[in-house]
């Protein structure tokens, strides 16, 4: 027998699969700004002089029903149904020259580099949206189509875990990307880690309980702040 001490190497353990749930309408793409121009000629062509204040604050997150006939008033009956049609025309025709956010998209594909899964949420058409992850290179993504989106801006409040669920991951071995408070609270809420990309427009909103916030970070520091988030799900 040989005098040499036989060391055996320790298993390498295996990294725990994870989610990465990022917000496809509103954080991926400029989905937020854009529905605020689209608001504003949509209202305008029915007489409705809609400024950015009153967009934050009686149009994005309220139901579009609702909020269409407050804002129209005596002429809701007879725009109506125009003003929300054109609102969802213009938006679907939006994601196709629509430019990604650079730090998402380098989030996105780092995250799949290092075993994570990457699904996208979205209200818009599910082909178009596939189209479009494929021209920047994240074809290998999976897409959730959230229905009966109801909101101007927001997803129904089931959206974050059902997202996880067609992952087949518990939601907190997951982490999202979110744009407006109300889904960062419904991703904290269902155990998510969370980081926020939104847009000046509604910055006032409450964020609290948030994990990351782009705001005042360049896309190489995002970068980093959200894998460790992620990673702390792959370990």
């Amino acid at each position: 027998m040989s005098d040499e001490t036989l060391v055996q190497e320790p298993e390498t353990a295996a990294k725990r699969v994870c989610g990465l749930i990022v917000d496809f309408d509103y954080a991926l793409i400029d989905g937020i700004g854009t529905l605020e121009k689209t608001c504003v000629k949509a209202f305008g062509a029915a007489g409705v002089n809609l400024d950015q204040a009153t967009f934050a604050r009686r149009v994005f997150g309220q139901k579009a029903v609702q909020s269409v006939n407050a804002l129209l008033g005596s002429g809701a009956e007879a725009h109506a149904e125009s003003v929300l049609s054109g609102i969802a025309s213009e938006m679907d025709k939006a994601v196709e020259k629509a430019s990604p956010n650079a730090a998402i998209v380098a989030i996105c594909k780092q995250t799949a580099e290092e075993g994570g899964q990457v699904i996208f949420v979205t209200s818009r058409s599910v082909s178009v949206v596939e189209q479009k992850l494929g021209a920047i290179g994240l074809e290998n993504s999976l897409v959730f189509k959230a229905d009966r989106c109801d909101r101007f801006g927001e997803y129904p409040l089931d959206t974050w875990p059902r997202a996880a669920r067609m992952l087949r991951l518990n939601p907190r071995y997951c982490t999202a990307i979110a744009a407006s408070a109300m889904s960062a609270r419904q991703s904290v809420v269902a155990g998510m880690r969370t980081a926020v990309f939104t847009h000046p427009l509604i910055s006032f909103q409450d964020f609290s309980g948030v994990d990351v916030s782009a705001d005042g970070h360049d896309a190489e520091t995002l970068l980093g702040m959200v894998m460790e988030l992620v990673n702390s799900r792959l370990n």
